[in-house]
């Protein structure tokens, strides 16, 4: 049984253009990769990766990265973890809390977006302009 190879995980993200942010090795025989939308644990003795997706990810794009990973050569098991995101502090916070913070930024999102528009349909429709 061969051990899953940092290099050909490296060589797979590009031949499909996934954006590696950094990589480094966790344990002797582990590693991490930060990719964009996704982090990866590479556990090299077990073959296996582990994968944490953004949880405002959208889920056409996370089958298409499973696909990927799945393609790996010597990669016996991928498995999924929890939903992750960064918080406006820059914490890490994953599982259902990261869900509730993507939802409510969501919601602020289209609460500005109203207003917004109430604002210039109120400015468009009450006020008075110069005659022509």
């Amino acid at each position: 049984m061969e051990m899953a190879d940092v290099s050909d995980i490296i060589d797979k993200f590009n031949e499909h253009g996934m954006r590696l942010f950094t990589d480094y090795p966790t344990q002797k025989h582990e590693h991490c990769f930060m990719v964009e939308n996704m982090i990866i644990y590479l556990d090299k003795k077990k073959n296996s990766i582990a994968v944490s997706f953004l949880a405002s990810s959208k889920p056409e794009v996370v089958a298409q990265n499973l696909l990927v990973l799945k393609e790996i050569e010597d990669v016996d098991n991928v498995f999924v973890m929890e939903s992750f995101v960064y918080d406006m502090n820059d914490r890490f916070i994953s599982g259902e809390d990261a869900h509730l913070i993507v939802k409510k930024s969501i919601e602020h999102e289209a609460l500005k977006e109203y207003t917004k528009n109430q604002a210039y349909t109120e400015v468009l429709t009450k006020a008075s302009c110069f005659e022509c």
